[in-house]
């Protein structure tokens, strides 16, 4: 039983996929709009208007043929076999289908009423396609529709009242004005109650579908951002570990380091795990600055040159970059160190070869100069007191000597004073 329920299940799959291929002719009816939804609806309605119009018809066919009715048993069939080649036919569009299906409910409906006297059918075929018309047509075509149906119904009316001789009269005129009059009224409200269910339908689906489209293009640029950030994280990531200059990450809060690269752990010995468990203060020597740099820090807040003590204990002075960020949520510093020693060194050099020159101008001014002035003293003096050996070269370059040796002292003196102007 399994078995053949499954089998079943498959023949019924694969005949709504026959059927439905047919109708559209492979095209696609799953995009969500009101159209579709039409469309899907009547591939639904001919699903199953095929298989159980044809076991209708032939109970009618055996029914009629008993009673001798032969024509309305070939005209039955002949409606069936109609409508199952055209729905069929691949050639012929969505749209023509509906009508053709249109069409031939009315053309049953009328002949059933008109020619054969089943009032009763024609009345439930022709309210049928009122609310056929209703669901797969306008507004406009709606309520013509209902027009249209209310117009035959006069018709056969006043044909019922006249007494047309050809026109069977199975009924009474009374009995199809009410009969009639109800079946209007209830055909009304049927298309009234359908088609203020599609308005809000097509509202509420344009909604979604904007609000869809919204929400695609919102996605869109949350895509382009991820994608922004993720290359910026890459670019961040690249700067910030590959660089060759030190850099490290510590929260302004706890002052503990959160994030270092090699180069800081290159640089100052430590291994990446001991200067992530350090504080700032730490790895800074408790904030204490080289004191020939002091001022260096009051010129902006961004940039400061401090000394750092390395894993062995050996000092070196590095120029700090920092900037404030937001780093997993907390309020962070980047810091970009630049060692600067080699250039201390160099400056402390200079500063100390500054300080032996004013030592050696000052021994020149005070110590050379002295004993220089007593030379100078003696020779004026011989001068004044033995004129007749002023020509001797003795004297003359003992002078001269003198003089010279007073000149350098005085560009040496020179040359100590300027770096103590600067």
């Amino acid at each position: 039983m399994e078995i053949r329920a499954q089998t079943i299940l498959q023949w019924w799959t694969n005949y709504k996929r026959y059927v439905a291929n047919n109708l559209t002719n492979g095209q696609d009816t799953a995009q969500p709009s009101v159209n579709n939804w039409q469309d899907n609806l009547f591939i639904s309605l001919v699903i199953y208007i095929i298989p159980f119009s044809i076991l209708a018809v032939i109970s009618c066919i055996a029914v009629e043929t008993r009673m001798g009715h032969y024509v309305i048993s070939g005209f039955d069939m002949f409606t069936i076999i109609t409508l199952v080649i055209l729905m069929l036919n691949r050639r012929i569009s969505l749209g023509i289908k509906k009508l053709i299906l249109l069409v031939i409910a009315v053309a049953f409906s009328l002949v059933s009423a008109i020619i054969f006297g089943y009032y009763v059918v024609g009345a439930i075929y022709l309210f049928g396609v009122g609310i056929f018309v209703a669901y797969q047509f306008s507004t406009v075509y709606a309520y013509l529709g209902l027009l249209s149906n209310l117009l035959i119904w006069t018709i056969i009316g006043l044909c019922l009242y006249y007494h047309i001789t050809w026109f069977p009269a199975s009924i009474t005129i009374e009995k199809y004005i009410i009969f009639i009059s109800n079946l209007s009224f209830l055909n009304l409200i049927m298309v009234i109650i359908i088609r203020q269910t599609l308005v809000n339908l097509d509202r509420s689906i344009l909604e979604e579908s904007i609000l869809h489209n919204r929400l695609q293009k919102e996605l869109a640029e949350v895509a382009q951002l991820n994608v922004k950030l993720r290359e910026s994280e890459a670019h961040y990531k690249a700067l910030f570990f590959l660089s060759p200059l030190p850099k490290w990450i510590y929260d302004i809060k706890s002052r503990k380091i959160i994030q270092v690269n090699k180069a800081a752990v290159t640089a100052f010995g430590y291994s990446e795990d001991e200067l992530l468990t350090m504080n700032i203060s730490k790895l800074t020597n408790g904030n204490r600055q080289n004191s020939s740099y002091s001022n260096a820090r009051q010129a902006t807040s961004a940039a400061i040159y401090r000394q750092l003590i390395k894993k062995n204990g050996e000092a070196c002075y590095v120029e700090i970059n920092w900037t404030s960020i937001l780093f997993e949520g907390k309020s962070s510093r980047i810091v970009i160190a630049c060692d600067i020693t080699d250039r201390i060194n160099y400056l402390e050099e200079i500063e100390h070869q500054n300080t032996k020159l004013k030592e050696i101008a000052f021994m020149q001014t005070h110590v050379v100069r002295s004993p220089l002035t007593k030379i100078m003293a003696l020779s004026d003096l011989i001068r004044a007191e033995y004129h007749q050996f002023q020509e001797e070269p003795l004297f003359i370059n003992l002078n001269k000597s003198a003089n010279e040796l007073d000149q350098v002292i005085h560009k040496i003196i020179k040359h100590g004073e300027k770096p103590s102007a600067t």
